[in-house]
């Protein structure tokens, strides 16, 4: 398989259908998670067929958006946990997960704001978000998973997961759809701080750009392919980017010529390394 072959088979697999959007935004249909315009998503009342042996477990929220409470539930709470699934205890009912243990033990309750899927910074966004408003406590846990630092910069971390997810959530009755694309952030090389990025998909409709249509979605679909990425070369024209004074390399050639129109693509040729801007009528210069 070439690499132009694996390029294609990977997107083929990450594009989702308007299907799966449809059933994932319909209010009627049964589902494991809601939209979220920041986060992506947050867990939904639902039943699974995720429990051992394939029993379902029930997944029930309170008005703060906890998972309901078992043990001591009538009693003021000073603990509330964050994380992903395990704390969120994916793949059991209400009243069999850890913090329901822990509340028997201590006897008083212990909150579960844990959502499964989310990375350290999507926990500690939700973290804020509920202390700062009545659901505050005076502790909290934050529980972090063996991958969840990767989850933090990811912007979709379904290209991570695979068509296999995809496959998974359409064999289920209730549907599993997550992983979409949330707030995230990268690392500011030259200061060392954390960047906070927006969500590409911040509201329900935007979820539709994930799926295929009859051109390049990264560019705004059929009215924009062409329009946008053109007008971004004519505006940085003779403008080179480097690095510690030399000139950036792509990695490879073809990642400058997507999205472009077919003449400014064949005005800059395949054979481009150098990430130096031309025109689309080549009389700004060329590639080096």
């Amino acid at each position: 398989m070439t690499l132009s072959d694996a390029a294609i088979a990977f997107f083929r697999d990450a594009t989702l259908t308007r299907e799966e959007i449809d059933r994932f935004l319909d209010p009627g249909a049964p589902s494991w998670a809601r939209f979220d315009g920041q986060l992506g998503y947050l867990p939904n009342e639902s039943d699974v067929p995720d429990n051992i042996d394939g029993a379902m477990s029930e997944y029930r929220y309170g008005p703060l958006g906890e998972r309901r409470r078992i043990n001591h539930s009538a009693d003021p709470c000073r603990l509330n946990t964050y994380g992903d699934s395990f704390t969120q205890c994916h793949q059991v009912s209400d009243g069999e997960t850890w913090q329901e243990v822990l509340a028997a033990h201590l006897h008083e309750p212990v909150r579960n704001f844990g959502v499964g899927g989310f990375g350290v910074h999507q926990a500690v966004t939700r973290l804020r978000r509920v202390e700062a408003g009545p659901g505050s406590a005076p502790f909290v846990i934050l529980n972090i998973y063996l991958d969840d630092h990767y989850r933090s910069i990811d912007a979709y971390r379904l290209l991570r997961l695979g068509r296999w997810w995809r496959d998974y959530d359409r064999s289920l009755t209730t549907s599993m759809f997550h992983a979409n694309p949330w707030e995230h952030v990268r690392l500011d090389a030259a200061t060392g701080e954390l960047i906070v990025r927006p969500n590409l998909c911040p509201s329900p409709e935007s979820l539709y750009d994930l799926c295929d249509t009859d051109a390049c979605q990264a560019y705004g679909g059929a009215t924009a392919e062409y329009r946008t990425s053109d007008t971004a070369v004519l505006k940085t024209a003779r403008i080179v980017l480097t690095y510690h004074r030399d000139a950036a390399l792509a990695m490879y050639s073809a990642s400058v010529l997507i999205g472009l129109s077919p003449r400014t693509a064949s005005t800059i040729g395949t054979s481009a390394i150098r990430l130096i801007a031309v025109s689309s009528d080549g009389s700004n210069g060329r590639f080096g």
